[in-house]
């Protein structure tokens, strides 16, 4: 292969490499609608094979994983009955638990949410599993009868 040839196809690949890239970065990150039909998605699923099997799906099942979303379901006593990611919380009563940086009682105001308007976005701080920071995160909540999902996404501001 003579030079000129080489030359343009290293171009070329530099090229197809340069278009691709910052789509593969971008997917490696949800976005607030990937976050919205997760939940959406988590919600159908409880009303369809009830709280127990959705809540043991939603902690172990990958499928309830979709890059760094999860789902998180809690009763409206603010018992953490599911958590796909951070599954120390199980179990545990989080109606006291605070915004770090602002104050704002997360739990009780996502039942807040999940009581009055059955559904909606609730924009807070908590600590990242993945970078074990403290970020500002998107959760869409939606209510299913006495308990609501969420997922929420991780932004980087």
């Amino acid at each position: 292969m003579n030079d000129r040839r080489r030359h343009l196809l290293g171009l070329t690949l530099l090229l197809g490499l340069a278009l691709v890239a910052p789509r593969a970065f971008a997917d490696a990150h949800a976005t607030p609608e990937d976050a919205k039909a997760l939940a959406d998605k988590a919600a159908a699923y409880v009303g369809e094979v009830g709280k127990d099997k959705a809540f043991a799906a939603f902690d172990n099942d990958p499928a309830w994983h979709d890059r760094d979303l999860f789902v998180y379901a809690y009763d409206f006593n603010g018992l953490c009955v599911a958590n796909g990611g951070v599954k120390g919380l199980i179990g545990k009563n989080m109606l006291a638990l605070t915004d770090p940086v602002t104050g704002d009682k997360i739990v009780q105001t996502q039942i807040d949410i999940a009581k009055t308007k059955g559904e909606g976005w609730h924009e807070y701080h908590f600590s990242n599993p993945a970078t074990k920071k403290i970020e500002p995160k998107k959760t869409y909540i939606k209510r299913v009868g006495d308990v609501y999902v969420g997922v929420g996404v991780y932004r980087a501001d």
